[in-house]
């Protein structure tokens, strides 16, 4: 799911964590090393729930060489976080999640997206 909110993230996250009554924590920044790129730096939050895994990513570089901008995933550059869900999660709570984010009026826009669909989704694993 890719979320456009023009914010820091520990502020999506505060919110994030208020709306849905979860508990996204800060993970340590993970260097990544996409393919014909510099390496980069991606801050993330993770949330560890019985039934899977979320992970809210930034989609820019934190630290990034040159000045230049960088993304996690160049094709989705439009949007500032991306929410990847790993393992199996209910329909129900699926819905919940659409509709939290839907009520939050700090997010601007998002999109559910197949991830097999994404050319450097070999980016999101870290």
């Amino acid at each position: 799911m890719g979320i456009v909110a023009p914010m820091r993230a520990y502020k999506l996250v505060w919110y994030l964590n208020q709306a849905m009554r979860i508990d996204f924590a800060k993970q340590a920044e993970c260097e990544i090393h996409p393919f014909n790129r510099a390496a980069i730096k991606i801050s993330y939050y993770q949330y560890e729930a019985p039934y899977g895994n979320f992970r809210l990513i930034e989609n820019r570089a934190v630290v990034n060489p040159k000045d230049e901008i960088h993304y996690l995933i160049p094709e989705l550059k439009e949007f500032d976080f991306l929410l990847y869900v790993q393992g199996e999660m209910h329909q129900d709570y699926f819905e919940r999640l659409r509709n939290g984010l839907k009520q939050l009026t700090i997010v601007n826009y998002f999109k559910v997206f197949d991830v097999e669909r994404i050319a450097t989704k070999e980016n999101l694993i870290f």
